[in-house]
């Protein structure tokens, strides 16, 4: 049974974790710099160098070689180190590893006993040649699930066979959580305590600690033969508590997070153009008369600034109803690093340009008490000099000024004050 006792002994700071971490860096290359194809596949250690070097060299060659990745297959990064960066902890893991990126880590290795329970366990939902089948997959799957990982040094040093059994074993540890709790299954792990529950779910969340969901979606498919169970993606959300994203194709449980805020926006060419602007302070933009609509149940595409009839400049501020608890520092955090990562435009990181513009609304606790009486935030984190912390530390992290208003919010919002 495992008990989580003092959370914050666990949270290391970034160049803590630094000297825990895997280098990923293969010795062939350190001894060579332009090693033989077939020293690099006897030794089954592959850099992201080496891959293209190999296919450059064998690209005509009959066997299977690990082809370049282009850019746009890379979806769990190592989230860059930024010296302002205030927290570091909402990036790192503090029960358990999931993936290659932290797997070794001293401080979590007691949960890799928790994970051969899990295997057993799953080991009488589905029949053992279905297991080798997995296994096949995950070989056949490996180029295509390393070109998924980017690292902040660029290599990857695991034996293929450890990084396939670190897959294997962590996809069977995430669906027996899934459906331990859609059973409510109470094991002395899963179900134990509230906040060890919050934990489990936070860890799952980091962008740091994924699988791709492909990997998930085929062994599902395996256990669908034999159990009856909801799709996977419902399984995912009522894990985590989030909607149904209305795109059904993510990357990962931080893209589900991100999909699931986000929702579906137009296409660029129809967004508002114009510039992005700092707005006033929802307390003051209470007093210039602007009415804040909640809107329960949306996404963050939802927001907008409707006229009210027959009244100039009056304006109905619609913002889709925020619920701020223990886990949304984390998945903010995760979710922007992630847009950062994966997005060449500030158009499309919607999440960090939502949380801006909520962060500019909220900036003293009685803007926070106005959003709160309208029904816009629905704060189960504590008092409202709580939020105001969490939207600060927010903006101490990595939310950038957007580009542009593609709300079409701004304009008629900043009219009130040159009015």
């Amino acid at each position: 049974m495992y008990k989580v006792e003092d959370v914050g002994t666990n949270i290391r700071n970034h160049h803590a974790a630094k000297s825990h971490s895997i280098t990923f860096r293969s010795s062939c290359l350190q001894q060579n710099q332009n090693p033989s194809p077939s020293q690099i596949f006897n030794n089954r250690k592959i850099t992201f160098d080496q891959c293209e070097f190999c296919f450059s060299i064998l690209m005509n060659d009959s066997l299977q070689l690990y082809k370049p990745r282009a850019p746009r297959d890379y979806c769990i990064y190592e989230v860059p180190y930024c010296p302002s960066r205030k927290s570091d902890g909402v990036y790192t893991p503090m029960l358990f590893s999931i993936g290659p990126i932290h797997y070794g880590k001293a401080e979590l290795s007691i949960m890799e006993e928790q994970k051969r329970r899990y295997y057993e366990k799953f080991r009488s939902r589905i029949p053992d040649d279905s297991l080798e089948e997995f296994k096949s997959f995950l070989h056949r799957e490996e180029t295509r699930i390393l070109g998924r990982y980017r690292y902040g040094c660029g290599t990857f040093s695991f034996q293929m066979v450890e990084f396939q059994r670190i897959v294997f074993n962590d996809s069977i540890f995430i669906f027996e959580l899934l459906l331990g709790d859609h059973d409510e299954v109470n094991d002395g792990f899963l179900n134990e305590t509230c906040e060890q529950n919050a934990l489990i779910k936070r860890d799952l969340m980091l962008l740091e600690n994924q699988l791709p969901y492909f990997i998930l979606e085929h062994l599902y498919k395996l256990l669908s033969g034999y159990q009856s169970y909801p799709s996977l993606m419902n399984l995912s959300c009522k894990f985590f508590g989030l909607r149904m994203p209305k795109e059904n194709s993510v990357q990962h449980f931080t893209d589900l997070a991100r999909s699931s805020l986000v929702g579906v926006f137009p296409r660029d060419s129809e967004r508002s153009n114009g510039r992005f602007m700092s707005l006033p302070t929802a307390k003051e933009l209470k007093k210039l008369g602007v009415i804040f609509e909640p809107v329960v149940g949306g996404c963050v595409a939802d927001m907008k600034v409707l006229s009210v009839k027959f009244i100039v400049r009056f304006f109905k501020f619609q913002i889709p109803r925020l619920e701020v608890n223990i886990l949304s520092e984390c998945i903010f955090q995760n979710v922007m690093a992630f847009e950062m990562c994966a997005y060449k435009s500030m158009m499309q990181c919607h999440v960090s340009n939502f949380l801006y513009l909520m962060g500019c609304l909220v900036y003293y606790e009685d803007d926070f008490n106005v959003l709160v009486t309208e029904k816009i935030i629905s704060n189960k984190l504590g008092d409202g000099a709580d939020v105001i912390k969490l939207f600060k530390r927010v903006f101490a992290g990595r939310v950038a000024h957007p580009d542009r208003d593609i709300w079409g919010v701004c304009e008629p919002l900043r009219s009130l004050v040159d009015y």
